[in-house]
């Protein structure tokens, strides 16, 4: 989603599977299936999302996405 005339405002806080997730749920994919296309299970997926949300100060997951895209890193 970023786009080369896009820089990030600042350097990114997520590690790679945390990026992964996000630009996951940002395209549309539920946590649900994002643990299939992981081999992976919901739990993980949802523990792995609870700490981007921390991390980003985010109140949802829909609110992570929108302060990952804003920040320049989705």
């Amino acid at each position: 989603m970023n786009s080369e005339a896009t820089k990030p405002s600042q350097p990114s806080p997520l590690t790679p599977q945390e990026y992964k997730l996000l630009m996951q749920l940002a395209e549309g994919s539920t946590r649900t299936q994002v643990a299939k296309s992981w081999d992976s299970s919901v739990s993980r997926v949802n523990l792995l999302m609870r700490g981007v949300e921390k991390k980003l100060g985010a109140r949802t997951t829909e609110h992570a996405v929108a302060i990952a895209i804003r920040s320049g890193w989705l």
